[in-house]
């Protein structure tokens, strides 16, 4: 069994009203975190939004927004932190639920794909590299859910 991928990263705590939510930040290339994340929820991605994403992207006209990613309970189990900094192990056959940015995931993996086959594998690197940011809810949701 492969070894689990180590996402750690900076740990916050969001204060305000009564239930303070912890969040880690984090920053993986693309080529690690289509295997951390995955997508769990949601029916899927707009063809159309995608095709815009990935046109924009190519253009240089896209600015990445940190995608959000929550825990299932064993996940949540898992997690250790020292101070300020936290650390999950992930397995690829188990990867964290991507809540927020499946699109941009979508447009990434379209890309990559166009061009490793078109054989283009300075398209494909920089796909493949290009930082990707996370914002990963430890916590849950305050009501319950995830």
């Amino acid at each position: 069994m492969p070894e689990p991928h180590l996402l750690e990263g900076q740990l916050f705590t969001w204060t305000l009203g009564p239930n303070p939510r912890r969040f880690l930040s984090a920053t993986l290339p693309f080529r690690t975190a289509r295997v951390v994340f995955g997508p769990r929820t949601g029916s899927g991605e707009m063809p159309r939004d995608v095709r815009d994403l990935k046109r924009a992207m190519l253009a240089g006209e896209f600015a990445p927004t940190p995608v959000s990613v929550g825990l299932c309970d064993h996940h949540r189990a898992s997690v250790e932190s020292w101070g300020a900094w936290a650390v999950i192990p992930v397995a690829a056959d188990d990867p964290l639920p991507l809540t927020h940015g499946r699109q941009s995931f979508a447009a990434l993996g379209a890309i990559a794909e166009e061009a490793e086959a078109a054989g283009d594998l300075s398209l494909l690197t920089r796909v493949l590299e290009a930082p990707i940011p996370a914002t990963v809810h430890l916590d849950g949701e305050p009501t319950g859910r995830g």
